[in-house]
Formats: structure tokens, sequence, C-alpha cells
């Protein structure tokens, strides 16, 4: 096959070979920064970390949780249930259903993502199926915290 003269195969496998050089020396060039990066920078843990280590801690292990980042339930050792995008009372009806005993808003993750839910995390939220267990304040806003864990009832 020839299309304008030239070869379409020497073409084609010299444009895949290029891409996968391309794939492998941006892979490599990401892992030195990552690979000679301060030990202190490497091993930082995570806000996701943090959370799901302290639910492990104050709570326990084996819990349904209910949140958008799966790395929550992962540090905590918990079992995830991802948050739907539905209305509050359905939310809940689908945590009951699913077993879930926590469930956790982020105002970063879960208050840009799943917009219904942002009254969770108002201070004066009060649902009867739901007990906030903490709440953490925001700087920026009096009326909305930055992260609520609540418990079903």
């Amino acid at each position: 096959w020839n299309v304008q003269g030239i070869p379409f195969r020497p073409a084609g496998t010299g444009i895949v070979l290029l891409l996968i050089a391309l794939v492998f020396y941006s892979a490599f060039s990401e892992g030195k920064m990552v690979l000679f990066a301060p030990t202190e920078k490497r091993w930082m843990n995570s806000a996701s970390q943090a959370i799901g280590e302290w639910v492990k801690k104050s709570i326990g292990s084996g819990h349904r949780i209910m949140v958008r980042d799966p790395a929550i339930p992962y540090y905590a050792d918990g079992l995830w249930v991802l948050t739907p995008f539905e209305p509050l009372d359905r939310v809940i009806g689908f945590a009951r259903r699913k077993g879930v005993r926590l469930m956790i808003i982020r105002k970063g993750v879960e208050g840009r993502s799943r917009p219904q839910l942002i009254s969770l995390l108002r201070k004066d939220f009060t649902h009867p199926g739901l007990s906030r267990i903490i709440g953490v304040p925001s700087q920026q806003n009096n009326d909305v915290m930055e992260l609520a864990v609540y418990e079903l009832k």
C-alpha cells in the first residue's frame, strides 16, 4: 500500500513506535521526580489516609463506609460504598439497604460532585436517621464544615 508515495505500513509502525517511546519517556521522567524526592515528601499522609486511619482508630475496622473516595475505607479497613448521585433521602435509603454504618462528606469532594448533599456540611443540619460523629469547621465559612462524619441510626 502506498499513500502519496509513502509506504503505509512502515509509516504506521513508525508512528506507533514513536508513541510508545513518548509514553515510556513520560513514565520514567515522572518516576524520577518521585524517586529522587526527599523521603518525607514521598511518604506524606494524604487527607484520605488521615481520615481513614482516624476512623479505624476511633470507630473500628470492618464497617461499610459511604464516601466518594475509595482510599478512606481502604485505610479504615472498611468496605467502600460509593455515594450515589441522588437526593439526600434516597442516599440515606440506599445506605440503609447496603448496610452502611458511616457516611463521610467532604466539602472539596462531595461538596463539588454531589451538590444535593451540601446540606450535610451545614453546622445546624439534623436528620432523624443520622447522627454526626465529627464535624471539622471551615476556616472560610462559619456555616459550612470542611468534613462531616455521620453514623446511620
